[in-house]
């Protein structure tokens, strides 16, 4: 269950990199 929450924190991350960074 986790890996699937931390897959959903990835993809979103990656959808919005400027602004993780």
């Amino acid at each position: 269950m986790k890996a699937l929450i931390y897959e959903t924190l990835v993809s979103l991350a990656n959808q919005d990199p400027e602004q993780h960074a």
